[in-house]
């Protein structure tokens, strides 16, 4: 009978200390998501704006579309799907948020002990475990590049035209080495990597020295020089600061959200002479 009182009153407490730490996870949650947001809304308007202009300067009679924008109508748009990055982002805010308030669910659980509430926060608890799963997989899968949002529209078009598209006009969201090349062939300045888009050197026929430069004797990439970097590689570097924040947030407390369900059950089966059977 005194290890079920110490258990129940561990729990108890050990309930209420952990709606606590989630209390202040909301808060990360909110944040983080709010900077994410913010620097993928940013990276859509920046990227508007280029295509904005590339569609402006077209010459005369040109009716092809710049690489990743469309230019009907007028004055121009991204085709790449930028909001896929800001998706995640809005997911965490909204789970932040919900999460301050079954947090706070659980802490008048754990102080009243009051049968349905316990059973609310339950169910409110495994819900948000659900969504942060659901988010912070599809924040991975941005970071790491599987999206299938980023493999077709995005990388799919840049790996094509990646010599064509001036990554110089997104310098905040890519390494200085992403625009070391040069070219203005058709009066159009482009600004792109040096070596191809996936993993190898430049070996057309059209080579110039800076390009010759980072080729190694093996045809590959020689990213130990700064100057040298692929295609991809500078869309990883974005991808990676666009999603893994989220994704890394939405795991962290997970652990501590599967302890409150264990503690929070433990009240609800808990000393039934003396656990208030009102809401």
């Amino acid at each position: 009978m005194a290890n079920g009182c110490c258990e129940y009153k561990t729990s108890r407490r050990g309930l209420l200390v952990l709606n606590m730490l989630i209390l202040f996870f909301s808060f990360i949650f909110i944040g983080v998501g709010s900077v994410s947001l913010t620097y993928a809304k940013s990276f859509g308007s920046t990227l508007n704006e280029y295509c904005q202009t590339s569609c402006n300067e077209r010459p005369a009679g040109d009716l092809d579309n710049p690489a990743g924008c469309t230019c009907t109508p007028l004055p121009g748009q991204t085709s790449m799907p930028s909001v896929v990055f800001a998706s995640p982002a809005i997911g965490l805010v909204v789970i932040g948020v919900f999460t301050f308030f079954i947090s706070i669910l659980g802490c008048v659980g754990a102080i009243r002990e009051r049968p349905m509430i316990i059973y609310l926060y339950i169910c409110l608890i495994v819900l948000m475990i659900i969504l942060q799963i659901g988010f912070g997989a599809a924040a991975a899968a941005i970071s790491s590049g599987n999206s299938a949002q980023i493999q077709g529209p995005i990388a799919g078009v840049l790996r094509a035209h990646y010599t064509e598209f001036n990554w110089k006009e997104l310098a905040v969201f890519f390494p200085p080495a992403c625009y070391e090349g040069y070219s203005n062939v058709t009066g159009t300045e482009y600004y792109f990597p040096l070596c191809s888009f996936d993993s190898g050197c430049v070996t057309t026929s059209g080579v110039t020295p800076d390009q010759a430069m980072c080729c190694t004797n093996s045809k590959a990439c020689d990213t130990a020089n700064p100057k040298c970097i692929t295609g991809d590689a500078c869309l990883m570097s974005f991808l990676y600061k666009a999603g893994a924040p989220v994704a890394v947030v939405c795991f962290l407390p997970i652990v501590l959200e599967i302890a409150a369900i264990v503690f929070a059950c433990i009240i609800r089966t808990g000393r039934p002479t003396n656990f208030k059977s009102t809401v």
